[in-house]
This record gives C-alpha cells, sequence and structure tokens, in this order.
C-alpha cells in the first residue's frame, strides 16, 4: 500500500528512536511505496508545502487505484 510520510528531520516532539522505529517499519511494510518527504522547519507542524506533496502523493496512488 502506497505510504506518504512528512516530517521533520529537528521535530522535538518524537523521540529520533521512535522515528527511526517507524522509518524501519514503513520501509519494510510499504516497500518502493514508501513517499517520504524531510520539511525543514516544520518542527512538529504542518506547512503548505508538506501538504502540496501530500495532495500530489494521493492523486497519483488515486489515479493508480491504490
Amino acid at each position: 500500500m502506497p505510504v506518504f510520510w512528512g516530517r521533520d528531520a529537528a521535530d522535538q516532539m518524537i523521540p529520533a528512536d521512535l522515528v527511526a522505529r517507524t522509518g524501519a517499519w514503513l520501509r519494510e511494510a510499504s516497500g518502493a511505496h514508501l513517499e517520504e518527504r524531510l520539511c525543514p522547519g516544520l518542527g512538529h507542524g504542518i506547512a503548505v508545502p508538506e501538504l502540496t506533496d501530500a495532495s500530489a502523493f494521493l492523486r497519483r496512488a488515486w489515479a493508480d487505484g491504490a
């Protein structure tokens, strides 16, 4: 199943070991279907560039019948 994972590497709310564990699990579970975006300066928030990437991801996934 396709997965979009947007985040900021400098997010102070989620411990680094949990981010690493999540990343490893997502890479294994979704394989080539993981679309990962690092959004510097985002912190533990959301912003237009990330929403734009997520929207494009959803349009592609929908078009591919996911």
